[in-house]
């Protein structure tokens, strides 16, 4: 990914596995060695490889690489503290309009709305908020 004008000139590469295996193959793999000796050659101080999985990327503070993630306890209570709210309005504002739909069906838009809203903008605010807590 190119960065975005105005920003540092740091290039991102993202890669998603479908399994640990995966990813456990293709870290160890030659070609990824090469690549990486290649790509650490023409950078500027060096390269910085970092992973993340599952909920602990919600959880990356915004214009920070990604750190060791917080215990899984305290991720389970921010985002509980988040999705709850939202849980609540989305129900109180979704029941009347989607009404006429069979109850599954309700739970495609509305969990749509909430995934965009935890990823974009709820979570970002949340791990900001609690900072202090997360990242003692």
């Amino acid at each position: 990914m190119r960065p975005e004008a105005g920003h540092p000139q740091i290039f991102s590469i993202v890669a998603h596995f479908s399994s640990q295996a995966d990813l456990d193959a293709w870290t160890s793999s030659e070609l990824r060695g090469r690549l990486v000796a290649e790509a650490d050659e023409v950078s500027i101080g060096g390269l910085n490889v970092q992973q993340a999985a599952g909920l602990e990327a919600w959880f990356q503070l915004p214009g920070q690489p990604i750190v060791v993630p917080p215990p899984r306890y305290k991720m389970a209570v921010v985002t509980w503290v988040a999705l709850l709210p939202l849980l609540i309005v989305t129900n109180l504002v979704a029941t009347p309009v989607l009404a006429p739909l069979p109850p599954i069906l309700r739970l495609v838009p509305i969990s749509m709305v909430l995934v965009g809203l935890m990823t974009w903008a709820v979570m970002p605010l949340m791990t900001k908020a609690f900072r202090f807590w997360l990242y003692p």
